[in-house]
């Protein structure tokens, strides 16, 4: 593993002590949800707070093994548009109240 910088260590503690788990979990192979969170949220973080290392950087300080990792995390963690996140059921459209009534 190559040696992480000072700036990225600490952004990981900060994380870690965010999410109530410790550093080495953010680099481990744990795939426990509480953790995989905590490192998506902490990739997400040296992204944005960092002077934007590559994504083969960060995978390499988070001990992963390429960027595609990172990449998910990334995609994983951004907010999504409200028409993705909005859950729409078939009773709340009109056109399936019309079918609806219009059956024998």
């Amino acid at each position: 593993m190559r040696p992480v910088p000072p700036r990225i260590a600490a952004i990981m503690r900060e994380t870690a002590r965010d999410h109530e788990v410790l550093p080495e979990d953010l680099v481990s192979r744990s795939r426990y949800r509480v953790h995989v969170y905590a490192r998506f949220d902490a990739m997400r973080r040296v992204r944005a707070l960092s002077p934007r290392p590559s994504l083969k950087q960060i995978a390499t300080w988070f001990n992963r093994v390429d960027h595609t990792s990172v990449l998910h995390a990334l995609r994983h963690v951004e907010p999504k548009p409200l028409a993705a996140r909005t859950v729409r059921y078939a009773h709340d459209d009109a056109s399936w109240e019309a079918k609806w009534l219009a059956q024998p």
